[in-house]
Parts: C-alpha cells; sequence; structure tokens
C-alpha cells in the first residue's frame, strides 16, 4: 500500500499548480513557480547518456528554482547514463528514477536527500557501489532491486527506516554478511539465520535505530525479543506471523510503527479489547468500537502508529495530548464520525492520508510547528467548514487537500502570513483565507481570603485553580519578649491562583489580628502559640 501511493503521489507531484516543464542546458525540469522549486524530469526526445550533472539551481524566465527532487522515472532507462552527480539541494529520489541505468556504475546519495522511494535503482545491473552521506533517513521498498554485482554500500547513522526487502537479498553485500541478524548501518535488517530452533529469543544490539519492514516476519518459533533504547522506528510487518511471540520489551525510545508490524503473534493477540500500546507508543485499537465512542489518548503517549483508527466509523471525536510528536500515516483515514480534530504541538508532519475520507470532518487545528502535510492528509473530507493552520511559515504540501472540498471552507492563519498562504497552492484554493485574532490569555480571578473557626480559607470564580499562599507574622509597633504577645499583633496571608492556559492572578492579601484567630490551639490562652498553628495549618504542616 505505501509503495503504491508514493507510486501515484510521484505521478501527480508534476501535475501541481503551476507546474511547467521546460529544457534548461540539456536537462528537463517541472517547475513549481508558486515556491520556485525544480524536478528534474525525463526528456521527451531520447533518453539521458553520459556523465550528467545536475545543479543545485536553475535560472527561467529571471526566477531562481532549487533543485529539490529528481522525479519519477526521471532516467529510467537511460542505459548509456554512465555517471550522475546529485546535488545537495536534492530531497527526494523519487520512484524509478534510475531504473535501468544498466552503465551506471556507481552512485553518491548527498546527505540531504532524506527520501528514496520505490525501484529507484532497480535494474542497474553495473551497479557495484552506493555510497549514502550522513543525513538520508528513509529507504523504500525494493530500491535495490536486481542489483547483481552490488558489492559495496554505505549506510548512514541518520537512517531511520528501511521498506520491505529493498531489494538487497540478492547483492554481494548480502551474501557476504555473516551471523543469524543482518544490520545495515543502525537498520535491523533481516534474519538470516535457521527457522527451525526451538523457542528461540533474540535481542537487538545496542545503536539499532530501526527494524526494517519484514526483518522478522514468518520466525514463529521466535518467543521473545528485547529492543534497546534508541531504538524509534518498527516498520510494517516486521514480526508478523512470529505468532509463538509473547514477550516484546518496548524502549521509551520507540515512536514510529507502521502497519500491522505485530500481526498475528502471541503478544498482540493476548492484549485486551480497547487501545494496545507498544511501550509509549499507542498500537492500535482492538475490538469493536461502540457507536459514538470519544477516544481520550493519555498525557505520555509519544506516538500513534499507522492506520491505528483506520475506518473506525464509530468514533465521535478523539482528544491527542501534546506529548505525542509522531502519528503514522493514515491513522485516522475513513473515520466517518470525526467531526473535529486538533493535533498536538509538537507535531511537525501530518502525514500520507493522515484524515483521508473523514467525510464529517468539518473543523482542523494545525499547530504552530508543521513543517509539511504529505500526500492526501485530507483528501475526500467533503464537509470541511474551517482550518485553523498556526503556522507562520507556509507549510509545504503534496496534494493534501481535495480542491472542491476546500472551495466553500475557511483557512484561518497567523495575521502576518496571510499573504503567504493566499500566493501559494493550495492554500490559495481556500474560498476565504482570514488572521487568526490575536487573543490575550484569560487570567485567573483573584482569589479571596475568609476565617473562620480557625482556619483560612480560599475561594476563586476562575475554576479548577491551584492556589499559592505565604504567611508572614507582623509584630506591633512596640517590641515584645516572652511567649506571650499583645492582642493588637497581626499576621498577614498573601494568596494566588494559578492553571495551565491562563495568566496568573492578582496576588490577594488578608490580614489577621491575633484576638480574630482565636484559641486556636485549645490551650485555654491567646498566645503565639496560635497563631503558629494556623500558619502551619495554612501551610499543610
Amino acid at each position: 500500500m505505501k509503495k503504491q501511493i508514493l507510486f501515484i503521489l510521484s505521478l501527480l507531484l508534476p501535475l501541481m499548480a503551476h507546474a511547467d516543464k521546460v529544457q534548461i542546458d540539456g536537462i528537463y525540469y517541472n517547475l513549481n513557480t508558486d515556491i520556485k522549486t525544480a524536478e528534474v524530469t525525463s526528456s521527451p526526445y531520447g533518453n539521458y547518456t553520459g556523465s550528467i550533472v545536475i545543479p543545485q539551481s536553475v535560472v527561467y524566465g529571471g526566477s531562481t528554482y532549487h533543485v529539490t527532487s529528481i522525479g519519477s522515472s526521471a532516467f529510467s532507462d537511460c542505459r548509456g547514463l554512465t555517471s550522475v552527480t546529485i546535488p545537495g539541494s536534492t530531497s527526494i529520489i523519487s520512484s524509478y528514477a534510475f531504473k535501468n541505468c544498466t552503465s551506471l556504475s556507481s552512485i553518491t546519495i548527498p546527505g540531504n536527500v532524506k527520501e528514496i522511494w520505490d525501484f529507484a535503482f532497480d535494474g542497474c545491473t553495473s551497479l557495484t557501489s552506493v555510497i549514502m552521506e550522513e543525513g538520508v533517513k528513509m529507504i523504500y521498498e525494493t530500491v535495490f532491486r536486481n542489483n547483481n554485482n552490488l558489492t559495496s554500500i554505505s549506510f548512514p547513522n541518520s537512517l531511520e527506516y528501511m521498506g520491505s526487502n529493498s531489494g538487497l537479498e540478492n547483492t554481494p553485500w548480502y551474501s557476504n554478511q555473516t551471523g543469524d541478524v543482518i544490520y545495515a548501518g543502525p537498520i535491523c535488517y533481516k534474519y538470516k539465520g535457521p527457522y527451525n530452533y526451538n523457542g528461540f529469543e533474540i535481542t537487538i544490539k545496542e545503536g539499532t535505530k530501526g527494524i526494517a519492514a519484514f526483518a522478522f516476519s514468518n520466525c514463529r518459533n521466535l518467543t521473545s525479543v528485547v529492543l534497546p533504547d534508541g531504538l524509534t522506528t518498527i516498520a510494517e510487518w516486521a514480526f508478523a506471523d512470529c505468532n509463538k511471540l509473547g514477550t516484546i520489551v518496548f524502549p521509551e525510545s520507540l515512536r514510529d510503527i507502521w502497519q500491522e508490524a505485530f500481526q498475528n503473534t502471541a503478544w498482540y493477540n493476548n492484549q485486551p479489547d480497547g487501545l494496545v500500546y507498544a511501550g509509549p507508543v499507542l498500537y492500535a485499537y482492538k475490538g469493536t468500537m461502540p457507536e459514538g465512542t470519544t477516544i481520550t489518548i493519555p498525557e505520555g503517549t509519544k506516538g500513534i502508529a499507522q492506520k491505528t483508527f483506520y475506518d473506525c466509523g464509530n468514533m465521535s471525536s478523539v482528544i491527542i495530548p501534546n506529548s505525542v510528536e509522531k502519528i503514522g500515516w493514515a491513522a485516522f483515514g475513513g473515520c466517518t464520525g470525526l467531526t473535529s480534530i486538533e493535533f498536538p504541538s509538537n507535531l511537525t508532519i501530518i502525514e500520507n492520508w493522515m484524515c483521508n475520507s473523514c467525510s464529517n470532518l468539518k473543523y482542523i487545528t494545525i499547530p504552530e510547528y508543521i513543517t509539511k502535510l504529505d500526500g492526501a492528509s485530507f483528501t475526500n473530507c467533503a464537509s470541511i467548514n474551517d482550518i485553523f493552520c498556526y503556522a507562520k511559515n507556509v507549510p509545504s504540501t503534496i496534494n493534501a487537500f481535495t480542491l472542491e472540498n476546500i472551495a466553500n471552507a475557511t483557512l484561518h492563519v497567523p495575521a502576518s502570513s496571510v499573504e503567504a498562504y493566499s500566493n501559494i497552492s493550495p492554500w490559495s484554493n481556500f474560498g476565504s483565507i482570514v488572521a487568526i485574532e490575536e487573543t490575550i490569555p484569560k487570567q485567573c480571578a483573584t482569589p479571596t481570603i475568609t476565617y473562620a473557626n480557625g482556619k483560612v480559607k480560599f475561594a476563586c470564580e476562575t475554576e479548577e485553580v491551584e492556589f499559592v499562599s505565604k504567611v508572614s507574622i507582623n509584630a506591633s509597633e512596640t517590641e515584645q519578649t516572652g511567649s506571650e504577645i499583645d492582642l493588637g499583633s497581626t499576621f498577614t496571608v498573601s494568596v494566588y491562583a494559578k492553571r495551565e492556559g491562563y495568566l496568573d492572578s492578582e496576588v490577594a492579601t488578608s490580614t489577621i489580628t491575633l484576638s480574630t484567630v482565636g484559641d486556636v490551639n485549645g490551650d485555654g490562652r491567646l498566645t503565639i502559640a496560635d497563631v503558629t498553628s494556623l500558619v502551619n495549618a495554612i501551610l499543610g504542616k
């Protein structure tokens, strides 16, 4: 499914608003005139040959465009291509980009390339060396398939994810790996050992950041696995069909779990219905969800796995705590009962298909630090009325909205950013774009102080506040000594109220004389001991 989504999006990318295909110095590009970026694309008049040096930027029509991606099939079947220099400005190598480049013997992938999509180097039969510089994060499915001479690969420590197989199983690199568990840099790539062990356990080595897709699938005699601290990602079907796997030690560093990573394991099958957690990550909702269910995700949750609530049409609302840092793609896709969603403040990317086909979704709140909305995040959401986007810098998007769904909707953005959103598609396609009104935070009401029956009490018109108090004893004008003081002596209570999301209240003070206090300790006399007893009571001693 991931492969299909990425392939479709790579085909759609050239069709995005204001994209023009032009030739500059022998290389063809799709230009996005909105955000001034260029994507390398295929030549309509034959294949590229020889040595190609892709520049970091190009100038066209008086404007400079930064080269940020190599498009789908850009160099596919260019059998005469002998070398290519990928600029450091590139962030994505799309599907089939270098498929069947049979004369390409080596490639260096700069660290700014965060994602290498499916089949990117499929069929590069002369490829012997791949250098991935520090910074590369994602390698999707079958990237290196049919590379029968690939001997040397450098995997950067920044790598977080490797898709199913990635095509490495048929390379000399893989054949030369020894041991039961194979690692590709910081990724636990594949179990290579025998499957007939009776009840074996595995401890993933320290320093591992991710488990690759299908890494241990069908290890039917695997009973226990220990995942190390520092591991952040478990890819799709990583432990699927390990039906004896009953014990899993999850680290607190875990943030991202891809779909069905633990399908048909004893661990998952033994979980009760409801929210299922894998360490700090909400992994799944198990069982049948009652109609009109409100889901409150507990504070402290760090991640929500892919497709956690996919097609949960009976979920009417969800409360996501700000502790959540990662939400997997399609986590709320098809939730037709959902009418509003507010994403947590720690989120930076809204993933593919996040709320796709949430047909009754009317209100969306996007927090300040979102930088990107991936493909189809909110497509087929026919009821959208308002989107509140607090990001001052316009987030990049890849086909995030169905345009007809937002034609009559209102986009609310920071006042300083209205013009920027109005000039960039698809944001500019909203029916109206208005400024979010600057609101002054509410202030807690000033508390009141009362005294009765030896007790000082605080009250506040603002609900659910916490009182912070201080007590000081003031002697009378005449300095006194001894165990008893003049009844004119006083003490002062000061207090303010606070509540999360509110400004602290003004400080309230009250002065109380010893004669007002009365015999607090019940010894039959009015002394400083009565004041001390009352002060201790206020301070909770």
